[in-house]
């Protein structure tokens, strides 16, 4: 079972909300109670880029927006649009590299 979060800075509600639809669409088990976050747990092989793929294609506005998805359990993995201090202080805390 693969375990993600994702994460986006400020979004408006029709935005948030279109993020939940493309989750629940694509039958992924989530939890949604804090504003601009989930945590999406899924029996499918994806890798933080590919969900955070998945959620741009879907709703095109996030392309541009800071996000980060990560894969929350073993082997971890992230990806997502944030500053390079924030992917900086990611591989220097044992995160690893993006994929």
């Amino acid at each position: 079972m693969a375990k993600f979060i994702i994460s986006c800075d400020s979004i408006q509600k029709p935005l948030a909300d279109a993020v939940t639809r493309a989750i629940a669409s694509a039958q992924y088990d989530y939890w949604h109670w804090i504003d601009d976050f989930w945590i999406v747990q899924t029996d499918k092989v994806h890798t933080a880029k590919f969900l955070w793929e998945f959620v741009t294609k879907s709703v095109p506005a996030l392309s541009v927006t800071t996000m980060l998805v990560a894969r929350i359990d073993s082997p971890q993995s992230y990806w997502g649009l944030a500053p390079n201090d924030a992917w900086t202080w990611l591989k220097g805390h044992e995160w690893g590299e993006p994929k």
